[in-house]
């Protein structure tokens, strides 16, 4: 029975996944539950049993989803604020999902227009927003977190934990520079930096010890996550995915 379909395809009438091709929304899967969003800007929960979708809410005028994670048992949805200027900007928040009938409860929220899935690592959260800032948070609640970092551009690319490092890209967004930088997770200070010639095509990815970053669909490059150095650099057709470590090996797709 492997590769059969477990049960019938779904017809959402919508693109699933997020609002754009460029810009996807994480799948959740909690209790026998699959979360996921839509193109029309829903949230889904499905039977992993049989199936059948159990709810579908709309999120709000203004509002989409940017990842859905699972920490603890708890169920979060990162929400971006997609108001313009004239419609005035309420931002981007962090809410908790409730699994019965998807309502939100925001638990964390930010005044600028977005901000990243959370990262939870030994009782601390880490998360950047579009006002330009690494934040390392003791609770969500604090008034004031254990550390913050600026950052040079507001688009706040996703954090990645790689050896001990809260590691991101950052850099003039007008000019095209770009560097990724890793920071102590603990203190925050900056533990190494690495110049790319563009913002990197797809999120980072990585191993205990390897980062991959992918610029231009073209480049492939390895680093030590540890200390920065360049272990690889090739360069190929086409590169259509971001890359993926499954232990020792890195897996990706690529043209010829």
């Amino acid at each position: 029975s492997i590769g059969t379909l477990y049960w019938p395809p779904i017809e959402f009438n919508t693109p699933i996944g997020g609002v754009s091709r460029s810009s996807l929304t994480s799948f959740a899967s909690i209790n026998d539950k699959l979360l996921l969003s839509t193109k029309n800007n829903e949230l889904a929960s499905i039977s992993m049993q049989n199936g059948e979708i159990l709810w579908r809410v709309a999120l709000p005028k203004g509002q989409r989803a940017a990842n859905i994670s699972i920490h603890d048992d708890r169920t979060y949805l990162t929400v971006q604020d997609t108001h313009t200027l004239t419609e005035g900007i309420e931002g981007g928040y962090i809410a908790t999902m409730n699994l019965a009938n998807g309502s939100l409860s925001p638990i964390y929220k930010t005044s600028s227009h977005d901000l990243t899935e959370p990262l939870f690592i030994d009782g601390r959260i880490y998360l950047r927003t579009a006002k330009s800032e690494v934040l390392c948070l003791n609770a969500f609640d604090d008034p004031e977190p254990a550390w913050a970092v600026e950052c040079q551009t507001w688009w706040p690319a996703p954090l990645t934990h790689l050896s001990n490092k809260i590691i991101y890209s950052d850099g003039n967004s007008m000019l095209d520079e770009t560097d990724i930088v890793a920071l102590d997770m603990n203190r925050g200070d900056v533990a190494w930096t690495y110049q790319l010639p563009n913002r990197p095509s797809h999120n980072l990815s990585g191993n205990d010890r390897l980062i991959s970053i992918v610029v231009n669909n073209r480049c492939l490059i390895i680093l030590d996550s540890e200390t920065g150095e360049e272990l690889y650099n090739k360069k190929l057709p086409r590169i259509y995915n971001q890359p993926v470590f499954a232990d020792k090996t890195l897996y990706y797709v690529a043209r010829g």
